[in-house]
């Protein structure tokens, strides 16, 4: 995968956002762009979708997935085999946590891993790590298992003797959850 700079980078996670925040209840930057890393070969998404009500009131249909579906068709997005890393025919989206995608239009096409936040997955856990790097996302599960009695399940920690969950609303809960101080992404080795 070809490295661009941040600056490209950021400017086209940037874009992403704003394409899908119409669909979400909330969405970030994650990944290499939000440590703030010199050059980038992909843009990390987080969110948490937003849904419509049916006549109940029920929410019945995610508007991110909608978003993602209705910029497919106008060839903003495309969809990504993640065997081959090239484009692919679409697929059914609904209900899954992880789109990987291509962003279209700001140079040579981007891949993108959007990470959707469900339950019962936290939006601290998601995000925390989502932004890594890799090492330190591992040492982060690897700390909360070890030292604390939790293990992370499905994108949120879960007692290994109760089974209880543990709430990690934000990022930081996350982190000194798993034992670790909280530190900004951008010093996170």
């Amino acid at each position: 995968m070809t490295r661009r700079p941040l600056a490209e980078a950021q400017a086209a996670a940037d874009a992403l956002v704003e394409l899908l925040r119409p669909g979400c209840e909330r969405i970030e930057v994650a990944g290499s762009v939000r440590r703030k890393a010199v050059d980038c070969k992909d843009l990390e998404i987080v969110a948490v979708p937003r849904f419509r009500s049916d006549l109940f009131g029920c929410p019945s249909y995610d508007l991110l997935t909608e978003r993602v579906y209705d910029h497919a068709s106008i060839h903003d997005l495309a969809y990504r085999d993640t065997r081959t890393g090239e484009r692919t025919k679409p697929y059914d989206l609904a209900g899954r946590k992880f789109f990987p995608l291509f962003l279209l239009g700001h140079g040579d096409p981007w891949p993108v891993d959007l990470f959707v936040v469900r339950p019962p997955a936290q939006w601290g856990a998601i995000f925390a790590i989502r932004t890594g790097p890799a090492d330190y996302s591992a040492r982060l599960v690897s700390a909360v298992r070890l030292t604390r009695g939790y293990r992370c399940v499905d994108g949120h920690l879960e007692s290994t003797d109760t089974g209880l969950t543990l709430d990690t609303p934000e990022e930081a809960d996350f982190i000194e959850a798993c034992g670790f101080p909280y530190m900004p992404p951008e010093q996170r080795r």
